[in-house]
């Protein structure tokens, strides 16, 4: 059974063990996918000052909602950051297969843009890392969160990963962009298979 629990700046959808936690930081929603009492994964936020606007590392989210969907539980999140307009909508539902987080993320922008991606760092060691290629990404996670972990974006979308250190990953989804186009869009989901 999926489930969503709201405080002032926290909101967590749980599908056990999984866990998909939005938490007001600074200013913006950053959100994690959790499992047992282990952080698997983070999303790596963005800053615009600091960076290239046309390159997004990751949306910025301000405002977040949260409604029962058919098929689970989904928090919908608007944002902007310079001159992007973000819109996400998260979607956790669970079968007998596991959990599945998928995001489906767009970008309205009155700039052009070179880069569009969401930013994760994995707190696993490389050694956990089971299987990558530009199609997915496939983590060993364990002791006490036994299962595999995996981020999937949806083609022509691709994942991208670099070291973060000896016990995480930089993971990135990354989005196809059309040069001239004002809106792009990315699809890509976390898997959780228990083992």
């Amino acid at each position: 059974m999926v489930q969503t629990l709201r405080t002032e700046d926290a909101c967590t959808i749980e599908a056990p063990p999984v866990r998909l936690v939005f938490r007001w930081v600074g200013d913006r929603w950053a959100h994690s996918i959790e499992a047992g009492a282990d952080t698997l994964a983070t999303s790596e936020e963005w800053d615009a000052l600091r960076g290239d606007q046309a390159r997004v590392v990751s949306p910025a989210y301000q405002q977040l909602s949260h409604q029962a969907a058919r098929e689970g539980e989904q928090a919908l999140l608007v944002g902007q950051w310079g001159p992007h307009h973000f819109s996400g909508v998260f979607t956790v539902t669970a079968g007998r297969t596991g959990v599945t987080i998928e995001a489906d993320v767009a970008v309205r922008t009155r700039a052009e843009l070179a880069a569009l991606a969401s930013t994760y760092r994995v707190h696993l060691p490389s050694g956990d890392l089971v299987d990558a290629d530009p199609a997915a990404a496939v983590w060993r996670a364990g002791p006490e969160a036994s299962g595999r972990l995996s981020l999937e974006p949806e083609a022509p979308a691709r994942v991208s990963l670099a070291e973060a250190g000896r016990r995480e990953t930089r993971v990135q989804a990354d989005a196809p962009i059309v040069p001239g186009n004002r809106t792009h869009r990315l699809v890509y989901r976390w898997r959780w298979r228990g083992s």
